[in-house]
């Protein structure tokens, strides 16, 4: 009845780069900062990968509490941040109901259902 979209393997529903594309302008920013610094990281550790090999055998279970400690809050970091979408949704409503307040305070309002013009304009969200 139905049929599924296939889409193309890196524009998959799972993939980084879609999940990156659905955030807004406010959330990006840290997003790439975090995803920079980690790359950097994970280079470094590559290119010197005999000294970390070296490392982490000399107390095998300190170094890699400390690591698996890390690896767990990088994704607890990425996860919170993907969940910001709904905050910053949310934060825009906040701003709308201000201006709102703002204008009724102001006594400018000539049109008393200026507020329900709105529901005319489409959406400002995802």
């Amino acid at each position: 009845m139905f049929r599924r979209l296939k889409l193309p393997r890196l524009m998959s529903p799972s993939s980084p780069i879609t999940l990156f594309i659905g955030l807004p302008e406010s959330i990006k920013g840290p997003v790439t900062r975090i995803s920079v610094v980690l790359s950097l990281l994970i280079i470094l550790g590559v290119w010197q990968h005999d000294f970390v090999y070296r490392a982490a055998m000399s107390n095998i279970y300190l170094n890699l509490s400390i690591w698996g400690t890390f690896a767990f809050g990088v994704i607890l970091v990425y996860r919170n941040l993907m969940r910001m979408r709904n905050e910053d949704l949310a934060f825009q409503a906040l701003k709308e109901m201000h201006e709102d307040a703002r204008n009724l305070n102001s006594g400018n309002v000539a049109d008393p259902m200026w507020r329900h013009y709105r529901c005319n304009e489409p959406g400002r969200g995802v």
